[in-house]
């Protein structure tokens, strides 16, 4: 090959300059990610989101930024998201750390869920970390996704209006746990979820029941513990105490429900629960009315203490009540 020819082909110039080439292309990059106006770009996400959606999803960043060192992230500040049918949700920040093999995987399978991992700070007063990760499967036609949550001090007050719950419930809880779905619910979800609240209260109000509006003075205890285990569909009620020994109302719950998940929902199918419910001598006048029915499930307790134990089964709960059977031990 020619000297002129070699020249015109920079083949001089990608043998011994190679380090100075990468070297240049990589400041370009970051001196262009860091000009680049990224921010500029919310109203590009808010309209994407808002078209993919048909208008069920609004979200609008007050800042966007993106990443690239030591991996890509996406960042925003100052986030509004509303959801059709529930109330607006505010982020006062949120990062995103996408997989970018699983992005480039998309290609092929756009109905895929990406692997990624996100914090979000300020939400419900609290912080959630989430991350999505591939499964194994035992079929290789089923995409499987291990889905982890750490929920840290969020605000239950702000949490209720988003489940629909009938009273107002108020305190901090965390929430921590690790799950295997399937995205298409061809097989029910595996895991384990934990939640522990503290200083938790109801204020006074009504509760709706099929016997009419019922009056609650209102509740606080000290602590609330869930554990559960889902498998097959069930939902394995390990541990669940309302309140300590101390508090004006202590609830113990165990046993299992039956809730397969389908991709328009779940029903309750079935249920059958173990429980014990010892409430103190004044609350117990409060909530006379609403004991009547527990009476015969009266077992020993201490002085100044009303305790009732009791099993709660059904095979089909819309087709009415539980029934209630004593039990002679928890």
């Amino acid at each position: 090959m020619t000297p002129l020819l070699r020249k015109l082909l920079l083949i001089d110039l990608f043998k011994y300059h190679k380090l100075k080439m990468a070297s240049a292309v990589l400041f370009f990059l970051l001196i262009f990610a860091w000009i680049f106006p990224f921010s500029d770009l919310s109203d590009f996400v808010t309209n994407f989101v808002s078209t993919q959606t048909r208008g069920q999803v609004f979200v609008q960043f007050n800042r966007l930024d993106f990443g690239f060192l030591p991996t890509v992230s996406i960042e925003g500040e100052d986030i509004l998201l509303d959801v059709a049918a529930t109330p607006t949700l505010q982020i006062d920040r949120l990062q995103i750390w996408p997989s970018l093999t699983s992005l480039l995987a998309l290609r092929n399978n756009p109905n895929q869920i990406p692997n990624l991992s996100v914090q979000a700070t300020g939400i419900f007063d609290g912080d959630i970390f989430a991350a999505v990760k591939n499964a194994k499967a035992k079929q290789e036609d089923l995409q499987l996704k291990t889905v982890e949550i750490n929920a840290e001090n969020v605000n239950l007050g702000k949490v209720s209006p988003l489940a629909s719950l009938p009273l107002t419930i108020q305190g901090r809880a965390n929430l921590k746990g690790e799950v295997v779905v399937n995205p298409e619910m061809q097989v029910q979800p595996e895991g384990d979820l934990q939640l522990d609240g503290k200083q938790v209260k109801i204020p006074p109000g009504n509760l709706p029941t099929q016997m009419g509006p019922i009056f609650l003075p209102g509740f606080s205890w000290k602590q609330v513990q869930l554990k559960t285990r889902l498998s097959n569909g069930v939902i394995y009620v390990e541990q669940a105490t309302l309140g300590t020994s101390t508090d004006p109302i202590f609830l113990q719950v165990k046993g299992q429900l039956r809730l397969p998940i389908q991709t328009r929902g779940a029903q309750l199918q079935s249920y059958d629960l173990k429980m014990d419910l010892q409430i103190n001598s004044k609350t117990a006048e409060e909530l006379k009315s609403f004991l009547l029915f527990l009476e015969r499930f009266k077992s020993p307790s201490a002085p100044g203490t009303h305790r009732y134990m009791f099993r709660a089964a059904s095979n089909n709960p819309m087709a009415g009540g539980p029934n209630l059977q004593p039990l002679s031990n928890f």
